[in-house]
Formats: structure tokens, sequence, C-alpha cells
């Protein structure tokens, strides 16, 4: 199971952080392959530890650090207003 796989790979704290040491795609977001397909790994964490991710919304950082998968740091956007936050 994805989740489990979560649980296993590695981490490092930095600060408040928990950083990412697993792949990343192209924009340095953290991904791994699960049957095939890249996730982004910032959803699979909030899936896991916060709750679901209703349709049309994206996971966003507090913390503003791409690498970061700590889910205390996560929260959810719509796709609209996610633009807003990388502007300010």
């Amino acid at each position: 199971m994805l989740a489990e796989r979560i649980r296993m790979l590695p981490f490092y704290r930095d600060e408040q952080c928990y950083i990412w040491v697993g792949g990343h795609d192209s924009n340095g977001a953290p991904v791994l392959t699960d049957t095939g397909q890249r996730v982004l790994v910032n959803r699979v964490v909030y899936r896991e530890f916060v709750g679901p991710i209703p349709g049309g919304r994206v996971v966003r950082r507090s913390c503003r650090r791409l690498d970061c998968i700590n889910p205390s740091h996560l929260y959810i956007r719509d796709e609209r207003t996610k633009w807003c936050d990388s502007i300010g």
C-alpha cells in the first residue's frame, strides 16, 4: 500500500519541516511511483494523515518549502487561489 511506503521512506527534520529525500519532479516537488504512475507525495501524506482532498483542490505548504511533507504544514486550497499563494 502506498501509505505504508510513505511511512518507510527516508526524510529528515529541518527545524519544523520534514524534508523529503526521495524522488522529485522537474519542479522540485516530492514524487514517487505507484503502480507505474508518478504521484505527488504531499497529496498522499495529506490523505493519509489529515483527510480526503476534495475535487479541484490542491495541497499547499504553510512553510513554503516545496520538499516539506510535514502533515501539520499541509493545507487545502482551490486551484484558482493557489496562484495567489505563489505571488504573495
